[in-house]
């Protein structure tokens, strides 16, 4: 089990039907990129499969537990991490928000179960009044997110190191039978103590290239917002995320 490190993470719509624009300018070596160092990683195939039970008991509690594949790894991961607002005990000195788990890429998913179960022990101290093994037992594939990434490693002398990533994205919520897909721009902080730095660079950035659009930080809520309900429901979720965040 790994207590992962909680790598900072901004996401953005690209309103266009290609990266390659947005590429251009985002990466031209005259503006903020001046200054770094940039690293072409490649393409990479990722697809991240969420699990809960039929009635959603874990996300309700705020648990989000996912199968992450890329093909540029030669393992999958299975991560547990807490994205709620409460139900955990304030005064607990050590609670990890986020664990993990590399398994062979043959593993079946439930031959992890009980990883899976003690990974929700240590970050809900409290418990969720539920036998969680039992739960954990029910547990199907309700949505997947499948990337089609283009990525590069951006690095400047003043220790600020990021990653940054050109995805074709689908959403696909096994709930609702809905899929949507779009376009977006991922920046991953990778040196966890330059946040300042990195907020910093995201505010220049986006008056560099003022056309991308901000979106939540989680692909799962991103993906939830396109597909819950109806097409009146994506409607809404361009509005909310075509407005001005608040500085």
């Amino acid at each position: 089990m790994e207590n992962n490190k909680d790598f900072k993470t901004k996401k953005f719509l690209l309103p266009e039907k290609s990266t390659k624009n947005f590429e251009r300018d985002i990466l031209n070596p005259e503006g903020v990129l001046a200054p770094y160092g940039v690293e072409h990683l490649g393409i990479d195939l990722i697809e991240k499969v969420y699990f809960d039970t039929v009635d959603r008991f874990f996300f309700s509690n705020g648990v989000i537990i996912n199968l992450v594949k890329s093909k540029s790894s030669k393992l999958n991961k299975i991560v547990v991490r807490f994205e709620g607002e409460d139900k955990r005990i304030p005064f607990v000195s050590y609670m990890p928000t986020s664990l993990s788990k590399e398994i062979e890429k043959k593993d079946f998913f439930s031959a992890h179960f009980d990883f899976i179960v003690n990974a929700i022990k240590d970050i809900m101290p409290a418990g969720l009044s539920v036998d969680i093994a039992s739960y954990v037992n029910t547990i199907i594939p309700v949505f997947v997110v499948i990337k089609n990434a283009n990525k590069y490693r951006i690095i400047n002398n003043n220790g600020l190191k990021m990653q940054f990533s050109f995805e074709h994205v689908e959403y696909i919520n096994n709930a609702t039978r809905n899929k949507h897909k779009l376009l977006q721009f991922e920046i991953r902080l990778e040196s966890g103590d330059k946040e300042e730095l990195f907020e910093k660079f995201i505010k220049r950035l986006v008056l560099q290239v003022p056309t991308i659009i901000p979106m939540k930080d989680s692909d799962l809520l991103n993906g939830l917002d396109y597909t819950s309900i109806t097409n009146n429901t994506k409607e809404e979720a361009n509005k909310n995320n075509k407005k001005t965040p608040k500085k």
